[in-house]
């Protein structure tokens, strides 16, 4: 059974409310690649949660309470301006927003990716700031070889810079003494 045909009936019986043979669902999307994710996905839409809610709990319980948000707030921010605010046409909106975000993202999902794995995460300033260069040679340098119709913008660079400045007050500093 083809992943797609396998993706459709699973849709189909999340709409329904029900899905009587999750196990064979995941297994059939196993093949397509998406094995834990749609496991998750099979329990979260049978009604347990179970998986879904014990790795929020342990997550907020290792510290990543403030990952954890920054990370939500980044992606609901991403998502309004894709919906929303390009629609706009301001020109902020169309072409940094989505860099200023990046960084944020970056690294709570980097912090909660670390937390879990070796119980540390990433804290220095300077740390942070080596990063953010690295990811501003990728994202803007190296880019242009990759793909094709990319420029060098060192707005987006500062947009970057903001983001990781930003992520660090909220993270760190702001309200943390």
């Amino acid at each position: 059974m083809k992943v797609e045909k396998v993706a459709h009936i699973f849709s189909a019986d999340m709409l329904k409310g029900e899905l009587k043979d999750h196990t064979l669902v995941s297994t059939n999307m196993v093949k397509g690649g998406f094995d834990n994710a749609s496991l998750l996905l099979a329990d979260m839409v049978k009604g347990g949660f179970d998986n879904a809610s014990l790795l929020l709990v342990d997550m907020v319980k290792m510290g990543c309470r403030k990952d954890i948000i920054i990370l939500s707030a980044c992606l609901v921010l991403y998502v309004i301006n894709q919906i929303y605010l390009k629609r706009m046409g301001i020109l902020f909106f169309n072409n940094y927003f989505n860099d200023l975000l990046a960084v944020p993202l970056y690294f709570s999902l980097m912090n909660i990716i670390a937390m879990n794995i070796s119980k540390k995460e990433i804290k220095s300033f300077k740390a942070l700031f080596l990063i953010t260069v690295i990811l501003s040679f990728l994202g803007e340098y190296l880019a242009i070889f990759l793909r094709p119709g990319s420029v060098t913008d060192y707005l987006d660079i500062a947009c970057y810079f903001i983001g990781m400045l930003v992520y660090y007050l909220i993270k760190y500093d702001w309200k943390n003494k």
